[in-house]
């Protein structure tokens, strides 16, 4: 039915198929497109031009000595997106459960701790990186209610990590704001490619069901 249906693409798609089978292509043909970047796409970008960098800094004999320091500026925003992930499906696991088992305390607790250690290491990298994120903490993020009363801390997933969209653009780092739009701008991509494909999936699903469907019908 496939051919028969795509009676231009199916030659070209099976000599694809055959090359990539015996080795003679790396392009995979039964590979989904991409509708734009993903973030290992960014991911590969950055550690090249750090990676360039490096090699300039290492044949002008610059050393940082500094352990915080070795962290580049892509890793420190990719370590700040990866936590947000956290912090989001630890929330949405919380909120499933409204009668938590002591084993689901338990779990949440390690994973409160496990939150909270990584978001003082994104600060100790925002000293390092942005300073100005450490200042706008310590102003935008209130500590007192509106009667003056000490606010109870927040557990770490609702904790603000205090990413470059968040500050004022006067303070915010051009540099790294431009490496978390791109970040950003993949994590979307790569949402709606996976969104796509199971469309995709689904629509084939449901034609194959259709059919089978109206041939029961016209056997009977």
């Amino acid at each position: 039915m496939f051919t028969a249906n795509q009676t231009t693409e199916a030659p070209e798609w099976r000599v694809m198929v055959e090359a990539f089978e015996l080795g003679q292509s790396e392009e995979n043909p039964f590979s989904m497109p991409h509708l734009g970047v993903t973030v290992l796409d960014v991911q590969l970008e950055f550690a090249a031009e750090e990676k360039a960098k490096a090699q300039a800094d290492q044949d002008a004999n610059v050393q940082d000595q500094v352990d915080i320091g070795q962290v580049i500026p892509a890793q420190y925003i990719f370590i700040m997106l990866e936590v947000k992930d956290q912090q989001c499906q630890l929330c949405s696991e919380i909120a499933k459960i409204q009668k938590p088992l002591k084993t689901q305390l338990a779990s949440f607790t390690h994973h409160h701790t496990r939150l909270k250690q990584q978001i003082n290491w994104i600060h100790s990298l925002q000293h390092h990186h942005c300073p100005a994120a450490i200042q706008s903490l310590a102003t935008e993020v209130p500590t007192v209610d509106t009667n003056g009363q000490p606010l109870p801390a927040p557990e770490a997933e609702e904790l603000t990590l205090m990413f470059l969209s968040e500050m004022s653009e006067d303070i915010c780092p051009g540099t790294l704001a431009k490496i978390e739009q791109c970040y950003c701008d993949a994590q979307c991509s790569t949402s709606l490619d996976e969104l796509c494909h199971r469309l995709l999936v689904k629509q084939q699903l449901y034609t194959y069901k259709t059919v089978n469907a109206r041939k029961q019908k016209t056997s009977m």
